[in-house]
């Protein structure tokens, strides 16, 4: 597809988020790359909205290292909005991989910038992922379940989302 757009830097672009909003994250990181590859050969800038989007293709495609990397670049932005999502995907990077603590200052600096319920969603999964390190102990699930209880009410479609299905994870966890 990617080919029918050669002089389309905006097409492509829109492309790679329509591929990314729809969860096709494979698809995505591949345009993705290519695009970026085009851009490096002829030697132009790579837009720092492009490095947001291969973070979070990377990071939905399971490689937590690469969207780490790509989002520290999109974090660079002079863009509120595209730092403001280089910082959250970074953080959810640092999850994902394991470093708690790294993760906790990006989800301060997040808040920071906005306080959201998306962040409180971010600190949500910081705590489900230190409590699952754990061993998912029983006196700690009542807390996680209030986390992810409250964002259900929340407004985002996306975000109240997310929160039941995480909270049906930590509820089940103790059906073990």
């Amino acid at each position: 597809v990617i080919e029918n757009f050669p002089n389309e830097a905006g097409v492509k672009e829109d492309l790679v988020q329509l591929l990314v909003a729809q969860g096709k994250y494979r698809q995505a990181r591949k345009v993705a790359l290519e695009y970026k590859d085009e851009l490096e050969e002829n030697e132009k800038a790579v837009p720092e909205n492009l490095f947001l989007l291969l973070a979070k293709a990377a990071l939905g495609s399971g490689k937590p290292s690469e969207a780490l990397s790509y989002s520290r670049q999109a974090k660079q932005s002079a863009d509120d909005v595209i730092k403001y999502g280089g910082v959250l995907t970074e953080t959810r990077s640092l999850i994902a991989l394991g470093h708690f603590d790294e993760a906790e200052i990006g989800l301060s600096y997040a808040k920071s910038m906005r306080s959201t319920n998306e962040t409180e969603l971010l600190h949500a999964l910081l705590q489900e992922a230190r409590w699952r390190k754990d061993n998912a102990p029983d006196e700690s699930r009542a807390e996680i379940a209030a986390l992810y209880e409250k964002l259900r009410h929340s407004k985002d479609d996306a975000v109240r989302q997310a929160a039941t299905q995480n909270l049906k994870r930590v509820q089940s966890a103790g059906a073990r």
